[in-house]
């Protein structure tokens, strides 16, 4: 920086020093120019810039008083030689054109100088100054009038239209009456299914009788039964027990008889034992086998056994006892089974009668449901006729459209006949861009002008599905309330709407055009404090057609540049260019 401050200063010394030689040489041929009046009117310089030609029109307008005079005087000089011209007239006019040509010099001079000493130019880029202010973000747009409530009148009946008043874009009043209904036929229909009904329900209350009186025998049967066979499973847990009785007392006789025998059947236990050792050796004889002996000992041991035997079955035939009394009861207890048993299998029998007439559940289902809408087609009936006689009537104010029916004509029940149209409930359809979605909200206000009367308005609806517009492009459809409807809006009409989205209100403005975005976000080009183009990275807020909020990046003041070169500048200097004219940095 130093060195190129020094540059400049010693550049500024050398063009002072070409000024002041220029001056010199200027003032030597201004000195030679005063001898030569006559000829400086000839030879004027062929260099002359514009200051001359204005010093020459403002001359020629100090004299344009004169000018009737000269011309008299040259009419006059026409007619006379040359040397009865006055000779001092002819002195000033040589002394007017030496101080022209002395001025011009003088003028030439200053003009070398000026460009000598004013510094080399730098770009002005053009922009604006970054200020503090407020800003409204608006979506203005256009849409249609509707109506927010449409009502469809559906025909409560069907029956034939006696007269209607309806016709498309006719007014209605709520409670006035718009159509009716010939009731002759219904009346007849009503009648018949009236009949109907009463007979039906005789038939019913018959069936349902019959049916109840089988149901109950069969459930007495069905109770019977459950008692029958808990009396059966008793008596057979009672014979069960007396014939466990009668072995128990068996048992304990055997028992007691087993107590005496046990001495002697664990002895023959020993004995044949000893009989199987004896066998043993005899069959499998050695040198020292006494085979004579050894018969002789088995011969004892077969006598004691067999005399073992002989009180063994002494014992057991004394030790019997007596069951007689558990015999007889057991004998009644079997008798009493028998004959429930017997009343088991009759009640048995009435069941499946009971349950052959007996009517299913389906079938009774049935039947009631048959008998219901006997009774629903005469109530049915009888409504349809007092609906009929009644006719239709508006529940609202407002307009007829889209009128479906015809005098005379039949309509079915549920049938469209036509809409009422509320001119209370009143809303402009518009549509949003992607630019606006993130910003429009419910409840915002708007400004709606139709046919050249203003209305306030509410955001009341905004969807979630987006839909194409005729050039493709995906859409939001919204809808704006209208707060104050009058008589003079007309549904169908076209209706101008700026919403009032966001505000921000003492904030640092740039203009829309200065902003930029890149991959980082966004972004402007300044002209910094030290005059050095610069990209410099902001946050923005609230943005209008014209200004966009900075919240960050950019103070009030700096100079926010516009111009497209900017880019290719960076990093060097520049001057600002407001209005088409260069202005420096505040």
């Amino acid at each position: 920086m130093l060195d190129q401050e020094k540059r400049e200063a010693e550049q500024k010394t050398a063009q002072s020093r070409n000024i002041e030689e220029q001056s010199v040489e200027a003032g030597k041929t201004a000195a030679g120019e005063n001898g030569k009046g006559a000829e400086m009117q000839k030879e004027e310089p062929a260099e002359k810039n514009d200051q001359e030609t204005s010093v020459a029109a403002s001359e020629q307008e100090k004299t344009g008083k004169k000018r009737k005079k000269k011309a008299k005087q040259a009419e006059t000089a026409k007619d006379l030689p040359e040397t009865v011209m006055p000779p001092k007239k002819r002195k000033k006019k040589i002394k007017k054109w030496m101080i022209v040509a002395a001025i011009i010099v003088i003028l030439l001079v200053v003009n070398i100088a000026t460009k000598l000493l004013r510094p080399a130019s730098l770009p002005a880029l053009a922009g604006s100054y970054a200020q503090t202010g407020d800003v409204e973000q608006t979506l203005d747009t256009s849409g249609y009038v509707s109506s927010e409530v449409e009502e469809t009148v559906f025909s409560p009946v069907t029956a034939y239209v006696s007269s209607s008043v309806l016709e498309e874009g006719q007014p209605v009043t709520a409670g006035e009456k718009v159509v009716e209904f010939d009731t002759e036929t219904m009346e007849k229909a009503a009648e018949q299914a009236r009949l109907t009904k009463v007979a039906s329900a005789y038939g019913y209350q018959d069936t349902i009788q019959k049916a109840n009186k089988n149901d109950q025998d069969l459930a007495n049967a069905n109770t019977s039964i459950d008692i029958l066979n808990q009396q059966i499973d008793d008596q057979k847990s009672y014979i069960a027990d007396i014939q466990n009785e009668i072995k128990n007392k068996q048992n304990e006789a055997a028992s007691q008889a087993a107590e005496q025998t046990k001495p002697i059947s664990d002895r023959n236990i020993e004995i044949e034992n000893k009989i199987r050792e004896l066998q043993d050796q005899i069959d499998h004889p050695t040198e020292t086998t006494d085979t004579n002996a050894i018969n002789e000992e088995l011969s004892k041991l077969y006598q004691e056994k067999t005399e073992n035997d002989k009180k063994l079955s002494a014992l057991t035939a004394s030790a019997g006892v007596d069951t007689s009394s558990q015999e007889a009861k057991l004998a009644d207890a079997q008798e009493q089974l028998a004959k429930w048993q017997a009343d088991l299998a009759e009640y048995e029998g009435k069941k499946s009668s009971a349950e052959a007439g007996q009517m299913s559940g389906s079938a009774r289902a049935q039947l009631s449901t048959n008998q219901k809408l006997e009774s629903l087609t005469a109530s049915t009936a009888a409504e349809s006729l007092e609906k009929a006689k009644e006719g239709i009537t508006a529940d609202r104010n407002g307009v007829v459209t889209d009128v479906q029916i015809v005098d005379g004509s039949p309509v079915s029940e549920g049938a469209a006949l036509f809409k009422i149209s509320s001119l209370d409930d009143v809303k402009v359809d518009i549509s949003v861009t992607k630019y606006n979605l993130e910003s429009i909200a419910l409840g915002q206000k708007a400004d709606i002008t139709v046919a050249g009367k203003s209305y306030q308005g509410t955001v009341s609806k905004i969807n979630r599905i987006a839909t194409k517009n005729d050039s493709g492009t995906p859409v939001v459809g919204a809808q704006i309330h209208i707060d104050n409807p009058d008589a003079e809006l007309f549904l169908g009409v076209e209706a101008r709407v700026s919403v009032h989205m966001a505000k921000s209100e003492g904030v640092v403005l740039v203009p829309v055009e200065a902003v930029n975005t890149g991959t980082s976000g966004s972004f402007c080009w300044v002209i910094n404090s030290e005059g050095v183009v610069e990209k410099r990275t902001v946050e923005t807020g609230v943005s209008s057609s014209e200004y966009t909020e900075i919240t960050s990046g950019i103070a009030s003041g700096e100079y926010v540049i516009s111009d497209a070169s900017a880019e290719a500048l960076e990093g060097s200097k520049a001057v600002p260019a407001v209005d088409g004219t260069t202005a420096a940095l505040q």
